[in-house]
């Protein structure tokens, strides 16, 4: 017994120590190759960017030569382990998370990735999102944002989009054939911009926010993966990303239309102004224009040429192929009604919200089996798991249907208000007693609904409504 029991924890602790085995080969890599690192984006400073990863049990880790001596020891040469734990982080990432008053740093979640390479690609990633929080001007986009696409048939704008896609990969091949890159710079030009004429603005604001967010962190992670020895060249990994189909793919057609398509795209058209070795384009894109906004303009077509190339675009083999394909694909149901239809199965929608006093926010951490954009919100039907956290309260939510509120002032990753979240429940309770339609407030730990697990003394704000509140207005205003 006694054997077996040494057994167990000796397995415990070779898991425990290769939980973060990939995590520190990962910050050496990085710590290693800062000077590299830096050539990469204006601007980007590796020496004063901090990284690291937190483990299972909630310690921070950050390589560093020093740190302030506040709140972290040096367990090992340059390896810096934070005294505490920080339980209100989850989720995989936190980027520039506030760890002490003096220090900030983007962390990854221990086992985020199976190998230091792809933790190398996440964290510099999201670092770089770090960077464009703190440079770039009015950085403001969303993957998960509502796509309006007007009056065109979505499998139109999947031809288009996936048309537009093929010409982007055959710019980045045939590079070194000026004319042929040329001419297709142009055709890529026109297409985009007629078909942008024919879509809702929002659709090409999103478009060109994303790229430029989405986009430019992702060729920033290439280049960052070819300075760390990763890479020999940038080019094959970005035709291979533009070879991913995400518009036959998922529930929801604003995910299918943004969210991993733009990455690409975004990366692509940066590539290609690296190449054409564009003046001061990164600046550019920092000060607030996106990379399409900088090819547009070197290579500028009059809109009577645009039509004119559109028009013959459309009649080529190559279009027809992807307009052929694309009406296979399956079209989601409309996300208004899919919120309706969950609304149905309900009593109430209850709406959690941090107390007004309070200056904290939630840090938010799911797995969502999936996700539905909508014009105001952001819809987790069934989830997987929720986590909602700050300094003084932690709920999770397993199986239920939650609901996120847009904000105007969002993130580079989701556009959601961090201090408030819905979820729509038949009962809930404060102290044992079921509440009906209004207004309250208790203490997390108070707080009982199926589903749900509410713990801190934290005050929270509910509203309960009516499951349905609402939607008939939207419904009609949207024309569903």
């Amino acid at each position: 017994m006694l054997f077996r029991v040494l057994g167990t924890l000796l397995l415990l602790a070779l898991m425990s120590g290769c939980t973060t085995m990939a995590e520190r080969s990962m910050l050496d890599r990085i710590h290693d190759k800062k000077a590299q690192l830096s050539q990469v984006w204006m601007g980007y400073d590796a020496e004063q960017r901090r990284i690291g990863f937190i483990d299972s049990e909630k310690f921070i880790y950050l390589k560093a030569h020093e740190l302030p001596n506040n709140g972290f020891d040096e367990v090992e040469k340059e390896l810096w382990k934070s005294e505490k734990a920080y339980a209100q982080f989850n989720g995989l990432f936190h980027i520039n998370a506030q760890i002490t008053p003096e220090i900030r740093a983007t962390i990854v979640e221990a086992g985020a990735r199976k190998n230091y390479l792809a933790l190398s690609a996440l964290i510099l990633h999201e670092d770089f999102h770090g960077f464009q929080r703190d440079y770039f001007v009015d950085n403001r986009s969303d993957t998960l944002a509502y796509a309006d696409i007007g009056e065109l048939p979505p499998y139109e704008v999947f031809a288009a989009v996936r048309f537009e896609r093929r010409l982007l990969q055959s710019i980045l091949e045939r590079f070194d054939e000026t004319d042929v890159r040329n001419e297709l710079i142009t055709s890529y030009v026109a297409h985009r911009n007629v078909r942008n004429q024919l879509m809702p603005k929002s659709f090409s604001i999103n478009e060109n926010a994303i790229e430029r967010s989405e986009g430019t962190a992702t060729w920033f992670e290439f280049y960052a993966m070819k300075a760390l020895g990763f890479l020999d060249d940038v080019v094959p990994v970005l035709i291979r990303r533009l070879q991913s189909s995400s518009e036959e793919r998922g529930g929801d057609l604003s995910a299918r239309l943004y969210s991993q398509r733009l990455y690409g795209t975004g990366a692509a058209i940066s590539e290609i102004a690296h190449r054409l070795n564009i003046p001061d384009w990164q600046q550019a894109i920092e000060l607030g224009k996106s990379p399409f906004d900088i090819l547009n303009e070197h290579y500028a077509v009059s809109s009577e040429k645009a039509l004119q190339i559109y028009q013959v675009l459309q009649t080529s083999q190559a279009y027809r192929n992807e307009l052929i394909v694309s009406k296979r694909f399956e079209v989601p149901i409309a996300p208004l009604q899919r919120l309706k239809d969950i609304a149905d199965e309900y009593a109430f929608k209850v709406t959690f919200e941090l107390d007004n006093t309070s200056s904290d926010e939630f840090d938010y951490g799911f797995a969502a089996k999936q996700l539905v954009s909508l014009p105001e919100g952001l819809l987790l039907p069934n989830i997987h798991r929720f986590n909602a956290s700050s300094d003084n309260v932690r709920i999770s939510v397993e199986g239920e249907n939650v609901l996120l509120h847009k904000t105007g002032n969002q993130s580079s990753e989701v556009g959601v208000n961090r201090s408030t979240f819905a979820l729509f429940v038949n009962t809930i309770k404060i102290h044992d007693k079921p509440l009906s339609l209004g207004s309250y407030s208790a203490r997390a730990e108070d707080i009982e609904v199926v589903g749900c697990h509410f713990e801190g003394d934290a005050t929270i704000r509910i509203t309960v409504d009516k499951a349905d509140v609402g939607l008939s207005t939207i419904k009609n205003e949207s024309g569903d």
